[in-house]
């Protein structure tokens, strides 16, 4: 990926700085306002830079150092989010963070970006993001509810696997793909509406969400992949478009569940 061209929103200092502004190896600005995140932005690669929140080279944002706790707010500008070591992971194991705030200035993220954020309470998405990384919020065991925005078609390959907190999900009309594992083990998780605009929902994407007890799956679903709702033991409600009337067992619902079949 190239970085983009566009320099991220900046403020000035007293001496007439900007937080965008290239910052020598070894240093730190004093003079971030208060309440705004402290930025390295160099134009080379770097070591860790003592008092800064991120590394951000350009739009994109490659670091958030792993000390940093509480309330995250991610800069004004930055479109792109990526560890260019790991072209992922770039908040990965910050178990300190409970809070991330993410600008509309974001248009995309790689894999893992959010990854075991142990803490991670409440995720607040770019409203311009077209897809959810695989692994984005993985082992992320605190994180209570989602709305993924309006404008999103794909949720990646256990984008939100092990959110063992995870209460209430919403999902965009704009969905089409919910790749496998999505949400599985979201042992919290008590019902979820599948939008009519969805086509395929991959193999073993709610397993393992033990209290789930309320399923809709949208008339425009084609494709349910195998063991889609194995473990699935509290199920109660089941509404699937009549396609799938001779699969049942294959989706993993177990054989005491009634399932209505009809376009919804």
């Amino acid at each position: 990926m190239n970085d983009p061209k566009t320099k991220f929103e900046s403020t000035k200092s007293e001496n007439g700085a900007q937080s965008g502004d290239p910052v020598p190896e070894g240093s730190s600005s004093s003079s971030t306002p208060a309440g705004e995140p402290n930025v390295f932005d160099a134009s080379y690669p770097t070591l860790a830079n003592p008092g800064t929140d991120f590394i951000i080279r350009g739009t994109v944002l490659h670091t958030c150092y792993s000390v940093k706790s509480g309330e995250v707010k991610i800069p004004i500008g930055v479109t792109h989010i990526y560890n260019d070591s790991t072209s992922s992971w770039a908040f990965r194991d910050c178990y300190l963070i409970t809070s991330i705030i993410m600008p509309d200035t974001v248009v995309e993220l790689e894999n893992g970006t959010f990854c075991s954020c142990k803490a991670l309470k409440k995720l607040r998405l770019s409203d311009k993001l077209k897809e959810i990384p695989s692994h984005m919020c993985n082992g992320c065991g605190e994180l209570e509810e989602i709305r993924i925005p309006e404008g999103v078609a794909e949720i990646g390959y256990a984008a939100f696997s092990d959110c063992r907190g995870l209460k209430k999900v919403t999902l965009p009309k704009s969905l089409r793909t919910i790749d496998a594992n999505a949400f599985c083990d979201c042992i919290k998780l008590e019902s979820i509406d599948i939008p009519a605009n969805v086509e395929k929902i991959g193999d073993r994407c709610f397993c393992g969400c033990s209290n789930l007890t309320s399923v809709t799956v949208g008339k425009g679903v084609t494709t349910i992949g195998v063991d889609a709702f194995e473990g699935c033991t509290a199920l109660a409600n089941v509404i699937l478009p009549p396609r799938f009337l001779m699969k049942k067992r294959l989706l993993g619902i177990p054989s005491s569940v009634r399932v209505t079949f009809k376009n919804v």
